[in-house]
């Protein structure tokens, strides 16, 4: 199962606009959308081995007793931090040929694979991490910055 969307490309979405209701504008306490957001990503599986190691700060957190488990911290804080819930499949030469900018990353010694710069940068900023082929889908669209917020 793919990881989520990132939270910066779902953010948009949010933005009032549009006939009412859409245009009405919600307040929620943090609370509330960690709420939402741990009902909405109960079903994301959370490979609890993987995340621990990727993440060293979550374990000592749980031996802290901060979180009791990596699921627990993905879908009360991972997932607003950008973290991937498992090891991302990634395809080395698509995602090097569809970045150009990750393709020179790795010949300059930032990055030793496309899949490290996928999960260092590449899920935050909402790149693809291969080509889509089911259904027959299209190859996803290429990469376009988007401002940070």
């Amino acid at each position: 199962m793919p990881p989520p969307p990132p939270v910066s490309r779902l953010l948009p979405s949010l933005a009032a606009s549009g006939p009412l209701p859409d245009e009405t504008k919600v307040t929620l306490s943090m609370g509330e959308v960690r709420a939402l957001l741990d009902r909405a990503l109960a079903a994301v599986e959370v490979d609890e081995n993987w995340y621990l190691r990727q993440y060293p700060d979550v374990r000592d957190g749980i031996a802290r007793g901060a979180n009791q488990s990596a699921a627990e911290h993905y879908r009360h804080h991972g997932y607003l931090e950008s973290r991937l819930p498992s090891d991302p499949a990634i395809d080395e030469d698509w995602y090097r040929a569809s970045n150009p900018d990750v393709a020179t990353g790795i010949r300059q010694g930032k990055f030793r694979t496309a899949k490290e710069h996928y999960i260092r940068n590449g899920y935050s900023e909402g790149r693809a991490p291969q080509a889509e082929t089911s259904g027959g889908a299209a190859a996803a669209a290429p990469f376009v910055p988007r401002p940070r917020f």
